[in-house]
């Protein structure tokens, strides 16, 4: 028998559940407020009925179930309505926008709402605007970043400012990762290298005003206090600050995992978090500690920037504060998806941020691992008679503070940056374990350095050269480890395809006692099964060898896009436009059972300095490399090369193929494939109107093909090609359109004479 309660405390988790997949799922169904309203309202009275009629028995009984399911079906409604009520029109500031011609300069008026964000070649400035001009003034709200390539040191929190310039509204579909987090921080629209003139001062907030001044100055501090290139990661480990990192460092980290060490995290404030709780506990009674210390650490969550990773780990940190103070300090899955679930009704998008995916399951990978493996572990070495006691205690605190907390919180998070960034460190966890003890020592005694120097300065320069050691050490540690042979690989891994592989390992490790009990002659067939699958696999690639066709393989993801073309005769060439550095990289990595060698690259980097530290980190240096429209290295015994740069045209020869660019418009570059009777032109980003304004007509008239990625418009390329190929009634043979597949490579095969078309559509 049981009790007559309808939901236990452990219960809890499903509210949460339910609550997070309301948020999630609106945000990728459209559906009308009124009807997720509607539909709670009716799941509320289904729940009361079910309430009623449950009452009456003390067993488990169908009403019982219906009212839980009831319930939960009201708490995924109400969040599915928060979620459609932030992105409907009632929430869409820049809805006056449809009458404006974004083609045109503009002038947007507003208040600056943060500090310039400075990094090493822009500024960055967050604008609430209240009015746009063009040919009248409209009264207007909403948040511009405008990205200024020449920063003003003028330009201050509070500022009354005019932008002048071009506008690009942040959509809400096909949104790259990078719009996507601007979605998610509320940002509306950006504005490139705008004309920028101030009108007034002091306009914002004075209590904000007062906490960046304060900011201000300890960093001005830490920079006195801490040599440079040390400085630069205290501030940003400190005061979260990374504007004067260097690219080369900040990619060091980058390429061995370890980016998370030089920003605010949740690490920097459970540190926090810890050292004020010692504090006030030893000054105040325990029903006082949570009252001072949250508001402590919400004000240095505004000192710090006031980011909204920043305010989620504050939030986070207070909840384990309270739960503490109650006695529910152990109960961290709930408490971790309790706070998830603030933060998301407090702003949906929030939860499509890399940053909260990456923190959320880093979290939940040490909750659910840590503990489990610990005990494994030590259930192993109690097998070892022979070991001491003293050398089996450390060896278990060793692993429990040195190696696990990186383990555990990688399990997730690997899949989630794969996916993200398109890369994976092969040297993350040696790279975190040598330096992970460190992080604590640098939050604290630079907190510390600093507040010495304001009692006694020459006291805090000392202290502040005791603490040097670990950051010095910090940075000279993950340049190494950088440095290492395949310390980054790149990796090709969809959102969907890392999200899948995290719900199986969850779902394995709820099911592991019943999934684990392999029988020997099931472990046979599977290994006979795997040895037909490599046999398939080698002989495939055998017979690849034979193959004497024309391959092109085009691939695109939310930042760039790239050509992989393989000729007759199994040479490469390949052409990426907004690469970045480890994608590049690793696209000349040599797999395994690779009979095709790389003869020529065409790169375009997403940063000026990629380039050089690409030059410097490749082994095997092809024929042919162009990056960024220069020759980096020519051997003219291979190819037949006209032009020397890009922007001015180039055109490739070998056997039967020629590789032409015969139109390119500031960092595009469209291409033009030629194969004996086939021509294939890839317009990567090039647009119909910018065809039309350098009167570059004749490309259609040789092309047999266009092949259309999936942020080329297909409506404008099919009128402008029936406008062009159907004069008087009369239509000339016109090229085929192909538009590759959402989230897939397409590959093309041809002969010459005919084409083979693989995850593509034909029009």
């Amino acid at each position: 028998m049981t009790d007559n309660k309808l939901f236990k405390p452990s219960d809890a988790i499903y509210f949460y559940l339910s609550i997070l997949a309301g948020l999630l799922i609106a945000q990728q169904i459209k559906i009308a407020v009124a009807v997720w309203m509607i539909t709670g309202c009716l799941s509320l009275i289904l729940f009361f009925l079910f309430r009623r009629k449950s009452a009456q028995y003390i067993l488990e009984q169908p009403s019982k179930k219906a009212a839980r399911i009831a319930l939960l079906l009201v708490l995924f409604c109400m969040a599915a309505s928060r979620t459609t009520f932030q992105y409907s029109d009632l929430k869409n500031p820049f809805t006056g926008f449809a009458e404006i011609n974004l083609d045109e300069k503009i002038s947007v008026t507003g208040i600056v709402i943060r500090p310039p964000e400075v990094k090493t070649n822009r500024t960055y400035l967050r604008v609430q605007a209240d009015s746009i001009h063009q040919e009248s003034e409209i009264p207007i709200k909403g948040t511009i970043l405008a990205i200024l390539y020449q920063a003003d040191d003028e330009i201050s929190y509070g500022d009354r400012v005019r932008l002048s310039g071009k506008i690009t509204l942040i959509g809400t579909d096909n949104l790259s990762s990078y719009q996507r987090y601007l979605d998610s921080q509320n940002v509306d629209a950006l504005m490139y290298s705008p004309a920028i003139e101030r009108n007034a001062q002091n306009q914002g907030s004075r209590f904000l005003a007062g906490i960046y001044k304060i900011r201000k100055q300890l960093l001005n501090r830490v920079y006195q206090l801490y040599p440079a290139p040390e400085s630069a990661l205290m501030a940003g480990i400190i005061l979260g600050d990374e504007s004067k990192i260097s690219p080369d460092i900040e990619e060091a980290f980058q390429r061995t995992g370890t980016a998370h060490i030089i920003a605010i995290s949740g690490a920097n404030f459970a540190v926090l978090t810890w050292l004020l709780l010692k504090l006030s506990k030893a000054l105040f009674h325990r029903w006082w500690s949570p009252l001072v210390t949250i508001p402590l650490i919400f004000l240095y969550a505004l000192i710090t920037g006031g980011k909204s990773a920043i305010l989620r780990a504050a939030i986070m940190c207070s909840i384990t504060i309270i739960g503490m103070t109650i006695g529910r300090s152990k109960s961290g899955v709930h408490s971790l998806l309790f706070s998830v679930c603030l933060i998301g009704i407090a702003n949906p998008k929030s939860l499509l941020e890399i940053s909260l995916q990456l923190s959320v399951m880093a979290t939940l990978g040490i909750l659910l691992f840590k503990d489990p493996v610990l005990t494994r572990f030590s259930y192993l070495l109690k097998k070892i008679r022979k070991l001491p006691e003293e050398a089996r205690t450390f060896l278990i605190n060793f692993l429990d503070e040195m190696l696990l907390i990186s383990l555990t919180a990688q399990i997730f998070t690997v899949w989630i940056s794969a996916s993200a960034f398109q890369q994976c460190s092969m040297v993350s966890l040696f790279a975190n374990f040598l330096i992970t003890p460190f992080q604590s020592m640098i939050m604290l005694g630079g907190i510390l350095s600093v507040a010495v120097s304001y009692l006694f300065e020459p006291l805090g320069t000392l202290v502040a050269g005791l603490v040097w050691v670990a950051p010095a050490y910090t940075i000279r540690v993950v340049q190494l480890c950088a440095g290492l042979p395949d310390a980054s690989r790149f990796v090709k891994l969809t959102e969907k395809s890392a999200w899948l592989i995290i719900a199986v390992i969850l779902f394995l490790w709820i099911f592991r006692k019943n999934i684990f009990r392999w029988e020997k002659e099931k472990l046979i067939e599977k290994g006979l099964f795997l040895l037909f699958l490599l046999s398939v696999m080698i002989w495939k690639k055998a017979l690849d060898q034979n193959d004497h066709r024309l391959k092109i393989v085009y691939s695109e993801n939310s930042e760039s896009q790239q050509i992989q073309i393989q000729t007759p005769f199994h040479q490469k060439i390949l052409i990426a436009s907004n690469i970045s550095n480890y994608a590049a990289q690793n696209l000349l990595e040599r797999r395994i059972f690779d009979v095709d060698t790389v003869r020529a690259v065409v790169f375009d980097f997403s940063e000026v300095w990629m380039k050089d530290n690409f030059l410097k980190n490749i082994h095997d240096m092809p024929e042919i490399i162009y990056l960024d429209g220069v020759s980096a290295n020519q051997k003219m015994d291979l190819f037949h090369f006209n032009l020397p740069k890009i922007s001015q045209g180039f055109e490739m020869k070998t056997e039967d193929m020629t590789l032409s660019n015969p139109i390119a418009y500031l960092h595009h570059h469209g291409w033009m494939i030629g194969y004996k009777k086939m021509q294939l032109f890839i317009p990567m980003g090039i647009t119909v109107r910018q065809i039309q304004k350098q009167n570059r007509e004749d490309i259609i008239e040789q092309t047999t093909i266009i092949l259309l990625g999936k942020n080329d418009n297909y409506d404008d390329w099919k009128n402008f090609i029936q406008s062009f190929t159907c004069k008087e009634g009369i239509c000339n043979a016109f090229p085929v359109i192909v538009e590759a597949v959402k989230n897939q490579d397409m590959e093309i095969y041809s002969n010459g004479n005919d084409l083979w078309l693989y995850d593509g559509i034909a029009y």
